[in-house]
């Protein structure tokens, strides 16, 4: 006997009358392990309901395979073989062979033929351009021009409309509805119970010419709950957290929370890559990870009189300023910056309350909390800057080495980030 759930893989050969315990999988799905013989199962072999049976596995005569099982293209099956109700057969059954109950409710139609797709009994699946080795359980319901790539999991209770399109090795859990006009690129994670919207003034009966697009990019992830509102980018790998409200794009590698959801921090891929930096006005400078990012502290002079910090150029500046501006009245839930310059070098003091930089070199991040007028961060050529968490009262001085240049800005990341690949970074 071999144990409920078991995975038979390949280069394995099933004695005669041998029972096989519920849910095993036998073979091996596109892709995955092709090096060896596909199994081979003995005559009079009785396998367990809900088996998963892929293409080059052999069955022999008399065998008896249980109910809800899928029987993928390729597989052999004996003479006499009885294939129990609610199986799906993406095979040419012998003529010896009793499938049992009514064929109707097993052998799925043509457009639900997929190659290499594990689909359950209970979904409907009416596209047709679903990729290999993927997996769509039951009451799944997925309409005709609806495009999902290859190792795609869509968990129960889950609909997609037509104008959709799934990228490869995507999650979708359960309870979840994805809308005309989404756009999901590779390697997302959406939670139980993400809404979608693609409309932002609903009507019943009322429809648009076009519904808005929303994208969520390579790598993200939605947690539970979450609502997407309409026309909105959800940046590659940003982690939006559980029942948050999304109202404004999402920056790439932010981590938004809340009603309306925020921006509280970054992630980056290698783990610790990200670092928070606080600072007070004896706590010395740390080092930045980001290239050629860093922190340099001013003189403060303190009598009776107040309170005075100042730079000078050459001692305290890297550059000779050629322009300047101001950042203030900023509401708090505000994103700026989200650029990166080709050339230019730029020195910021929070001058009053306090505000997040996060720089990032491609490869590593750093969060500083500027909120001390002594303290300078230079941001360098080639780094990607966003400024969030503003309080009320912020007021940012920003220095720059040359006035405005609209051809200096890069402001889409993945347009950064294919950048410094290409070109060495400027020495600061």
């Amino acid at each position: 006997m071999i144990h409920a759930t078991a995975i038979i893989r390949k280069d394995v050969i099933i004695e005669e009358g041998v029972v096989i315990k519920a849910q095993a999988v036998i073979g091996a799905a596109d892709g995955a392990e092709h090096d060896g013989i596909p199994p081979k199962v003995g005559a009079g072999a009785r396998i367990g309901p809900l088996a998963v049976v892929y293409s080059g596995v052999v069955i022999g005569a008399r065998a008896n395979i249980g109910a809800g099982s899928i029987l993928m293209p390729g597989v052999a099956i004996g003479a006499d073989a009885t294939v129990q109700p609610g199986s799906v057969v993406y095979h040419s059954v012998a003529a010896e062979s009793v499938v049992s109950g009514n064929p109707a409710s097993m052998h799925r139609p043509q457009h639900r033929m997929l190659p290499e797709v594990f689909i359950h009994p209970e979904a409907i699946v009416e596209s047709e351009r679903i990729g290999p080795a993927g997996r769509i359980w039951a009451h799944v319901h997925i309409l005709p021009g609806a495009v999902i790539g290859r190792d795609a999991n869509i968990c129960d209770h889950v609909f997609i409309e037509n104008d959709v399109i799934i990228g490869d090795h995507v999650t979708v859990k359960s309870g979840v509805s994805i809308w005309d006009g989404a756009r999901i690129e590779d390697d997302v994670f959406i939670g139980p119970g993400v809404t979608f919207t693609n409309d932002k003034a609903p009507r019943s009966k009322v429809y648009p010419e076009q519904f808005l697009q929303t994208q969520v990019r390579k790598g993200a992830s939605l947690g539970a709950n979450a609502t997407i509102l309409p026309g909105l980018t959800i940046g590659q790998r940003a982690m939006v957290g559980a029942g948050a409200v999304v109202t404004r794009d999402v920056p790439p590698n932010a981590i938004v929370v809340g009603n309306p959801a925020r921006i509280v921090g970054y992630i980056d891929a290698p783990p610790s890559a990200t670092h928070s930096i606080s600072l007070s006005q004896d706590e010395p400078l740390r080092e930045l990870h980001a290239s050629g990012a860093y922190l340099k502290r001013m003189p403060r002079v303190v009598d009776l009189r107040g309170a005075l910090t100042f730079g000078e150029i050459g001692r305290h500046l890297p550059f000779t300023p050629k322009r300047f501006f101001v950042v203030y009245d900023v509401p708090s839930q505000e994103v700026r910056g989200e650029h990166a310059h080709k050339a230019l070098h730029e020195f910021l003091v929070c001058l009053r309350g306090s505000c997040a930089i996060m720089v990032d070199d491609g490869t590593n991040r750093d969060e500083v909390v500027l909120s001390d007028p002594t303290v300078g961060l230079h941001i360098p050529p080639q780094l990607w800057r966003v400024h969030y968490k503003y309080t009320p009262d912020a007021m940012v001085l920003v220095l720059a080495s040359d006035t405005y240049q609209a051809n200096d800005y890069i402001r889409d990341y993945d347009e950064f980030l294919a950048y410094v690949r290409e070109v060495p970074h400027v020495a600061v």
